[in-house]
């Protein structure tokens, strides 16, 4: 959007470019542990950020989301030892991929996913993160067909939380 390429874009945006954007939030995330569904996490009804500090990760490479990469990494930190981060991921579903497998544990946005066979969500209790999804476009930009978009997604969000839609499938 700097560049003038992009007028509009979904993002989790942690409050970045305020400067430049305008952002409209549409829904909170949270994060959770991506488990395979042969790990004894599975069956576990609380998980702690300590319980992570002996298991393998599967880390989202920081180039994906500089930003919510180094808040997990720092809240990892200073909960405990960081874990042992044994792969890193350029995508979220090679991660899942590489977490059905049994390679490792990842630590991703709640958001509900399709097509994620072998892997179970877990909320972790102290992973205390909140990640905003949101529509942004640039501040100076008025024009008509990007105000009727923005309108529509907000018209389609607001039925999308009425019907009681945005409930993450998280196995707890």
């Amino acid at each position: 959007m700097r560049m003038n390429r992009v007028d509009l874009g979904f993002q989790q945006n942690q409050g970045e470019a305020s400067d430049l954007l305008t952002v409209l939030p549409l829904w909170q995330d949270k994060f959770v542990l991506a488990v395979a569904e042969d790990h004894p996490f599975v069956n576990r009804k609380k998980i702690q950020i300590s319980d992570l500090a002996t298991q393998p990760l599967i880390w989202l490479h920081r180039s994906v989301n500089p930003l919510l990469s180094d808040r997990v990494r720092g809240l990892l930190t200073q909960k405990g030892p960081m874990p042992r981060i044994i792969l890193e991921a350029k995508s979220d579903a090679s991660m899942m991929n590489f977490v059905a497998s049994g390679l490792g544990l990842g630590i991703v946005v709640s958001t509900p996913r399709k097509g994620n066979l072998g892997v179970v969500f877990k909320p972790v209790q102290d992973l205390n993160l909140p990640v905003a999804f949101t529509l942004a476009w640039r501040r100076d930009d008025k024009s008509i067909p990007l105000l009727n978009f923005v309108k529509l997604v907000k018209e389609l969000v607001s039925k999308t939380f009425r019907q009681g839609g945005r409930n993450g499938k998280i196995k707890s």
